[in-house]
């Protein structure tokens, strides 16, 4: 019999599953102002203690705010405090007291979600790295569709068994970036949702494209499924903010679409849907949780 050795845990995310773990005690125990202001601290903290990361997203930033045209500069740290208030969010989600973040989701678009509903068919949900999207499966949820969202593994499998477990009892299944894709048609096929997010390409497969005046490769896998299935696109995100001095969580559908067959619709897709993603970034750059080094120099060739 051939063994097979389990891949060792990189040291740096050997103690994760423990912290998430006592993060989660303390998100449920404090007040929610107070996981807030903690997640920032913690967002701030981790920005200035990761130096090589923090001029990686500064860089990004400068492309998205010059794409963006406005003048405006998006600060280093705010991509840092969102990520971190994410997480935040997710542990109160893990540990029962998602009910209030849930609840305070508002929803604009919600007619496009309908009309995807009222097909029967399948549907891909479209967005970019940006705002919480186990609250947006968890809203889902509560509304009755069967959501599975496709998510990178933890280099930590402890660290996967609760995030999956958390994810399941608010009703979000996963599916294993890697994993079987005829699963993920079986689902589509059932009339389910699938969540991707479309501004990384996490395979090394994806197609290149010129993205926020930069170079960058975007997957093309969504693409193929929706020609297989027949599946709506449905583009969206989740945002939060201040507006008129009141806290909003939102989430936003835009108007749904359908892959054409063949190579031509394939390239007219993956086309529409990366122009959508960099409208996605252009109008909120401080939102945009990537902190690996996605945007390259130069011009696809």
């Amino acid at each position: 019999m051939r063994l097979t050795r389990t891949p060792p845990i990189p040291f740096g995310y050997r103690t994760s599953a423990f912290w998430y773990a006592l993060g989660a005690r303390i998100a449920v125990a404090a007040p929610r102002g107070v996981v807030r202001w903690a997640a920032r601290r913690v967002g701030d903290w981790y920005g200035w203690t990761h130096p090589g990361v923090r001029r990686t997203v500064a860089r990004q930033l400068s492309l998205a705010d010059r794409a963006r045209g406005d003048g405006r500069r998006t600060p280093v740290q705010r991509p840092f405090r969102e990520f971190s208030e994410t997480v935040a969010d997710f542990l109160r989600l893990a540990g029962g007291r998602g009910g209030q973040i849930v609840a305070e989701i508002e929803v604009s678009g919600l007619d496009h979600l309908q009309r995807c509903q009222q097909s029967g068919e399948g549907i891909l949900f479209l967005s970019a790295h940006m705002g919480n999207w186990e609250a947006i499966g968890a809203w889902g949820a509560s509304r009755g569709l069967r959501v599975l969202g496709v998510a990178r593994p933890h280099p930590n499998p402890r660290v996967d068994e609760f995030f999956n477990a958390a994810r399941r009892r608010f009703g979000l299944a996963v599916f294993p970036l890697g994993g079987d894709p005829r699963l993920l048609a079986e689902h589509l096929q059932g009339g389910g949702v699938v969540a991707i997010v479309g501004d990384r390409d996490f395979t090394g497969r994806g197609a290149e494209v010129a993205f926020l005046g930069a170079r960058t490769r975007l997957p093309q896998g969504w693409i193929r499924l929706a020609q297989q299935t027949g599946a709506w696109i449905l583009p969206g995100r989740h945002r939060r903010g201040l507006e008129g001095g009141r806290r909003v969580s939102r989430l936003e559908f835009r108007e749904p679409w359908r892959v054409a067959p063949g190579e031509a619709g394939a390239a007219e897709a993956f086309g529409r849907g990366s122009a959508f993603l960099e409208e996605l970034i252009r109008e909120d750059p401080g939102a945009w949780t990537v902190f690996d080094p996605v945007l390259l120099g130069g011009q696809p060739q």
